[in-house]
Order: C-alpha cells, then structure tokens, then sequence
C-alpha cells in the first residue's frame, strides 16, 4: 500500500506541477491578449485622428486685397477657402488693417474682436470676409511711407468655425503689403490654425 501511496503522490505531484504551468500559460496569454487588445485601441485612435484630419474643413486665406473708394473708404476683403472635405459650419470671421512702423511689425500686438458670422463654407467654397476703413484719404498720404519701407500696411484677422465632428477650429493669418509686387504676401509670424 505503500507504494501505492508513493505512486499517487508522485502522479498527484506531476499533476499539480502541470496545473501551474498550464495556469501560468493562461495568464502570460491573457497579458498577451491584453496588449494586443490595448494596441488596437491605439491603432483605431490613430486611425480615427488620421480619418479626422483627413475629412475634416479647413479655412485658409486665399487672397487678399483691397481697393479706395473715392469718398475716403478704404476696402479690404480677405477670400478664404474650405480647402478641407467637409462643410465649415458656424463661420466667424473677422479682418483689421492698419500701417504701422516697419520696425514694430514683429511686436504689435494684432488684436481681433469678435467676429461677426458669415455662415456655412461648403468644401473648395470661398467666401469673402471685408473691412471697411474710413479715411481711406489718410491710406493714400502714408503710402510714401509704405514706399520708403518705413511703414508697412498690414492686414490681420481670424476665422472660427466647426467642422464636421463638432470641434471649434480657429484660422489665424496676417499678411503684409508688397509694393514691388502690389500683392500681400503672409507675415513670419501669426498665420496658424487649429
């Protein structure tokens, strides 16, 4: 009887050392499926922050320009573009000018009110955000100014809108005058966007 003992003891003993390695097994496996699980979820973030990007509206300024109205206004119109594959809904959007020191251009500080709303922007439309200057007279006196390079006429503003997956997104740009190109062309700094 002895032995019989013995033998099932040792068979009980084998058993149980096979029960632990199977149940360590189970639990590398789990851990396993766990990364595995946890790595998809990064793989649909990824994919679903790249499908956002990829559909997702965004307003960029196209042109810029402006004209002088013969009673003294001045006119400048900013046309920005949905450059992106989805409506931009919700648009705001407001422009300033002014010339300032060519000097202190870097330092100014280009604040925006609130913008006043322009609507729904469908994908590759464009609409047309304006700012009226009065004393567009004053403009005309100073571009001596703007020649000689002392002087830089600017013009500023912001876009807001909503894209299509409800985040608030926000266009930011300042050009400056050329006169050799009679064109604007975009500041170093302050042309962003969300």
């Amino acid at each position: 009887m002895t032995l019989v003992s013995a033998i099932a003891t040792i068979i009980s003993g084998v058993a149980v050392y096979f029960l632990v390695k199977t149940l360590e097994a189970t639990r590398d496996a789990v851990r396993q499926a766990e990364l595995a699980t946890e790595a998809a979820r990064d793989a649909v973030d990824v994919t679903e922050r790249t499908a956002k990007a990829q559909l997702r509206a965004y307003i960029s300024p196209e042109k810029v320009s402006f004209y002088e109205h013969q009673e003294g206004w001045l006119f400048v119109g900013v046309v920005l573009k949905n450059v992106g594959q989805t409506p931009a809904n919700d648009t705001t959007s407001r422009v300033k000018c002014a010339i300032i020191p060519t000097h202190e251009v870097s330092d100014y500080r280009f604040l925006i009110d609130d913008p006043p709303p322009l609507g729904t922007i469908g994908p590759s439309q464009v609409i047309t955000a304006r700012f009226i200057q009065p004393g567009g007279n004053d403009f005309a006196d100073r571009f001596a100014e703007i020649e000689n390079n002392t002087h830089t006429f600017v013009v500023w503003g912001t876009a807001r809108y909503v894209d299509a997956f409800g985040e608030t997104q926000t266009t930011n740009f300042r050009y400056k005058y050329s006169i050799f190109s009679d064109d604007f062309t975009p500041l170093e700094q302050g042309n962003d966007s969300t």
